[in-house]
């Protein structure tokens, strides 16, 4: 196991603790990881932008946040954009991850 799967095996962790995400996804990558199989690189993304998701709606609980904003997914993705382009802001975010 190298250090990102360490990483990525954390970051399976505190999504799957949060409830956040596909959970047969999820434990999919982090018996992957925990077997020493190879992650593919759409698992891998796709837990970096669930991450990401989780991250961004921690920051928006955190104190200063104002209650009732931020629609049912917490304020992930910024207002007023249609799928596709919340789906590109997304992965461009996490590919800084990378």
């Amino acid at each position: 196991m190298n250090t990102s799967d360490i990483e990525l095996g954390r970051m399976v962790r505190e999504l799957q603790e949060a409830g956040h995400g596909d959970a047969g996804r999820l434990a999919h990558v982090s018996d992957a990881i925990e077997r020493g199989r190879a992650i593919y690189r759409s698992d891998r993304r796709y837990v970096e932008l669930k991450f990401a998701e989780l991250g961004k709606g921690a920051r928006r609980q955190g104190p200063g946040a104002r209650g009732g904003q931020g629609g049912a997914r917490g304020g992930v993705e910024p207002p007023g954009r249609d799928a596709r382009e919340r789906y590109l802001y997304l992965f461009d975010r996490t590919r800084s991850l990378s």
